[in-house]
């Protein structure tokens, strides 16, 4: 085994997990919200561990220039054109949609000379990253590279720097070989190759790294290491911020909000993806089929703009917005809104909704993990259920104490919902318990120690670099009980 320091610890992303702003020709970091930042927030912070990523602001490109920021912290700037190309055209309008099986085959882009010169840049930015790795990471270092928008720098960081342990960790589905099928034989062929280039390849659950392997088998006849790690919340983390005067406030106003009523909630971003129209369409039958909970339930939805750059994601929002529209239009009556649809950027507002739902909807179409399913079982106080969408990564942990539903089926999401309004106490109870149970088993911690126990390293304690206190009690483990159900395949 070898024995791996917080040092020898380098993360490549396309965003920072800090948000990085300017105040009176000063730079000032805080962490970031939701998303990846929020799932390694603590990784982040750890003392020594480096991370690099793109410059997506004026505040982060300044940082870039000056080299602002202490030594753990890198921002490449990057030619805005090209990042455009890179990150719209290819990240989030291709690759996105083809890993979450929602590529349009009839109407979608087609890949013409200018998708392939987007393409172009999408290699270009891989190799920027890529160079930055290979100046930047000690002797020795293991590299954890996240998410689609990187999948090349595995290959390109190895030719360069063999002495590395190069993982890629993918936060979102990983395309079926029949989805993955849409894209150019060749690009296709470059993205698994380049990725047959880590030493592991990651996924939160079985199905995602079953697609993996089985697009890797039939583009590429080979596939790399593989290794299921599911991520959690930092339950310490969440616990305290539920405690502050914001969060306290919010919850207020939620009470005031419910006015004695059922509280269905669903906190996401608004994107294609989360099925938010389904969702209302749901509720909408719920209030046509059962006329006793008119009146008597409020769908809170809680989400948080997205892409918003994006024209499909542009729609999507109109959508949204228009059926929430025509629905409360249907049944409202004075005193009552059936749904409340709030758009903006509100972690504190979150964490509350989260703590007080009665009803917690979760109904991706296909989502790589999910930590609202994870995060509302560990914050709910009322022994909310849990209706979670079997596409959700998170749905393996997740399963036995939730109400599962086909994403598609909004006959069966109604029927949920009712279910769940009508649950027994002594039932919600039970449930609840198993879904915190669930919700607890993986954190950072157990998702880096599982990295390194793929590895065959052994990590020395990280600490924060707030307090200097360990966020682990030793090393981390070479293998832990509660992953007996994940760890690593070897490729074939």
């Amino acid at each position: 085994m070898t024995l791996v320091s917080a040092q020898q610890v380098l993360v490549l992303s396309n965003r920072s997990p800090y948000s990085v702003t300017e105040e009176h020709g000063r730079l000032n970091l805080a962490p970031g919200i939701g998303g990846l930042a929020a799932a390694l927030a603590p990784l982040a912070s750890a003392r020594g561990v480096r991370w690099v990523s793109a410059a997506n602001s004026d505040a982060e490109r300044k940082a870039a220039t000056e080299r602002s920021c202490d030594d753990t912290l890198h921002f490449l700037e990057i030619d805005e054109e090209t990042y455009h190309r890179y990150y719209d055209d290819i990240a989030n309008s291709t690759l996105w949609f083809v890993h979450h099986g929602m590529y349009d085959r009839v109407a979608g882009r087609a890949f013409d000379v200018e998708w392939h010169q987007a393409w172009d840049c999408y290699r270009a930015v891989n190799k920027l990253f890529a160079r930055a790795a290979a100046r930047s990471a000690p002797a020795g270092a293991v590299v954890l590279v996240q998410d689609y928008h990187l999948a090349l720098v595995g290959a390109l960081l190895r030719r360069d720097r063999p002495d590395l342990a190069i993982c890629h960790f993918s936060h979102t589905p990983f395309a079926s070989p029949t989805d993955l099928e849409v894209l150019p034989m060749a690009v296709a062929r470059e993205l698994l190759e380049a990725m047959s280039h880590y030493d592991l390849c990651g996924f939160h659950c079985a199905t995602w790294e079953e697609a993996f392997r089985s697009s890797s088998m039939r583009f590429i006849g080979e596939c790399p290491k593989t290794l299921v790690a599911p991520l959690g919340p930092d339950g310490a983390s969440l616990a305290s911020r539920v405690e502050s005067s914001a969060c306290r406030a919010y919850g207020e106003a939620l009470e005031t909000l419910a006015a004695g009523r059922k509280l269905i909630v669903r906190v996401d971003r608004l994107e294609p993806a989360k099925n938010h129209l389904r969702g209302f369409q749901a509720f909408d039958e719920l209030l046509h089929s059962e006329p006793r909970w008119r009146e008597q339930v409020v769908f809170l939805a809680l989400a948080n703009p997205s892409r918003q750059a994006s024209a499909e994601y542009a729609t999507y929002r109109r959508e949204v917005e228009r059926m929430v529209a025509e629905i409360n239009a249907r049944w409202a009556t004075p005193g009552w809104t059936p749904i409340v649809l709030t758009i903006g950027d509100n972690a504190d507002r979150s964490l509350a909704a989260l703590g007080r739902y009665d009803v917690l909807l979760v109904n991706p179409i296909r989502d790589g993990l999910n930590l609202v399913a994870k995060e509302g079982p560990l914050l709910n106080y009322r022994d909310g259920v849990l209706v979670l969408s079997k596409n959700a990564g998170a749905w393996e942990c997740m399963s036995n104490g939730a109400l599962t539903v086909n994403p598609f089926d909004v006959f069966e999401s109604r029927l949920a919902l009712a279910r769940a309004l009508d649950m027994s106490r002594r039932e919600r109870v039970a449930r609840a318990a198993m879904a915190r149970h669930g919700a607890g088993l993986f954190d950072w911690s157990s998702w880096l120690a599982e990295h390194y126990r793929a590895l065959g390293v052994v990590g020395e304690p990280h600490r924060s670099s707030g307090d200097g206190e360990e966020t682990g009690a030793g090393p981390l483990p070479v293998s832990s009980p509660e992953l007996e159900s994940a760890g690593a395949r070897q490729g074939r």
